[in-house]
């Protein structure tokens, strides 16, 4: 393992949650003095808990951490991405002259194996997950990891991944773009974005910083490289260095009505098994980002096989069941309205979609025009249910119900539906109202479900 220069030295961990107990493993490992510091206070539950984990390994932790880095003595700081970039303790630290890093960059840097990175605002889970399956049909030695979590495949957090890797593995990550703010030397064997779209804009200066920081992907990549972009697409930019291959209509891996067809081999799309349309891309993208790993090694028809393994992911589109022909789908991983829109146009039939939660601060105008046209009806549930309700305005009254909790929800929404129709929870929305995370809340949505599908 390769510390580049933190070996023997006292390391700041910013954050306490999976990835900063997961960053302190690493740093142990590699011959550093993690000392672990969150906002939280010492006496709360949380930070107990990891208090005892920490102390197994021999790191440090300091709970209602004052901000200081610089008098703890550490000469770097690994922030969490939970941790927003502007919190004043990470100002401070640069002020101070510390190096700050993220988590895939200290991943980078410590990884003997090469890492494929993908990230975009909707999709970028079910694409990492097809790449990796697209390289574990080819016989490589693939590790899942990164921001990918509750997937129903094996997983890891990306550091982890990378303290166990060998040379001759391959790390698949997912990577959002709160890891990509604090990345220096991070360079992707094989890169892509899957598309951009408007989201957490609480945390960036408008819509155009929250790309730029997605396209930091591609930011250290030269002609060893693999960058993987949408043919045509109105905001992602090819970079200017790697190889630049397309998906799309037109892409290099050009999707069809009926196939996936790039050079030799034609994936019909009838042997994998998807419940929405996007997935062709996403499909075709993976195919791309694994023939980017593998170089001119890449056998294409395994890679394919690969790619028919795949049968969806937990809370990503997942079909709970059926009864009377209505489809209960579970997308709690969906927190932005483009993704709503995206999701539903792919489920070829009529929708009563469940929503609610947390809004980031977007706009839900164009979902509303969609959704009227469409015909679609919704369900408002959580914290900003009011607020969802006046955005949503375009949808007729009687397509537009306004709940209290997600139960009441699902109860309206099994009410109203037909046979050859579907209830779907695509809340568009962060969870933290009623939930602790999206996949507690797609958990309770599945228990929901089930008694009613019997």
């Amino acid at each position: 393992m390769n510390l580049r220069g933190l070996q023997g030295q006292k390391v700041a961990v910013f954050g306490a949650g999976r990835s900063g107990v997961s960053a302190a493993k690493a740093l142990v490992k590699g011959g550093a003095k993690p000392i672990v510091c969150d906002d939280a206070s010492e006496t709360d539950p949380r930070i107990v808990n990891v208090a005892h984990k920490l102390s197994s390994i021999g790191a440090e932790i300091r709970g209602g951490f004052g901000g200081n880095f610089a008098a703890l003595g550490v000469s770097a700081v690994v922030t969490s991405p939970g941790v927003p970039k502007k919190h004043p303790a990470l100002m401070r630290a640069v002020n101070d002259g510390l190096e700050v890093l993220s988590e895939v960059e200290l991943a980078y840097r410590i990884s003997k194996a090469p890492i494929v990175a993908i990230t975009g605002t909707n999709g970028k889970s079910t694409t990492t997950v097809m790449t990796w399956l697209a390289l574990r049909g080819a016989d490589k030695n693939a590790l899942l990891c990164g921001n990918i979590y509750g997937s129903g495949y094996e997983e890891f957090p990306l550091t982890d991944a990378a303290a166990v890797a060998s040379s001759d593995a391959i790390l698949v990550a997912e990577i959002s773009s709160f890891q990509l703010e604090w990345i220096q030397q991070f360079k992707p064997v094989s890169a892509g974005i899957t598309r951009i779209a408007p989201d957490h804009l609480n945390r960036y200066d408008g819509f155009d910083d929250y790309a730029r920081t997605k396209m930091r992907i591609f930011e250290n990549q030269d002609a060893n490289d693999t960058a993987v972009v949408k043919k045509n697409d109105a905001i992602v930019v090819p970079p200017i260095g790697p190889r630049v291959l397309t998906f799309g209509p037109e892409g290099d891996a050009r999707v069809t009505s009926e196939a996936l067809v790039y050079k030799d081999v034609k994936l019909n799309w009838d042997e994998i098994r998807f419940v929405v349309e996007h997935n062709k891309l996403n499909a075709a993208m993976a195919l791309l980002l694994a023939e980017g790993a593998l170089g001119g090694d890449a056998d294409l028809n395994k890679l394919a096989e690969g790619l028919k393994r795949f049968h969806g992911l937990s809370h990503r589109m997942e079909l709970v069941g059926e009864r009377n022909d209505i489809l209960v789908i579970n997308n709690s991983m969906c927190t932005n309205p483009e993704a709503v829109e995206s999701s539903s146009r792919g489920l070829l039939r009529t929708q009563h979609i469940l929503m609610g939660g947390v809004n980031k601060e977007l706009g839900f105008d164009q979902l509303g025009a969609y959704l009227n046209e469409a015909g679609h009806s919704i369900y408002l549930y959580g914290q900003d249910s009011l607020v969802l309700d006046e955005q949503l305005c375009q949808v007729p009254l009687d397509r537009r119900h306004c709940c209290v909790t997600l139960t009441d929800a699902f109860a309206r929404a099994a009410d109203k539906a037909k046979p050859g129709e579907a209830i779907v929870l695509s809340p568009g929305c962060a969870s933290f109202d009623q939930f602790k995370d999206f996949t507690e809340r797609g958990e309770v949505f599945r228990k929901i479900a089930k008694e009613w599908l019997g």
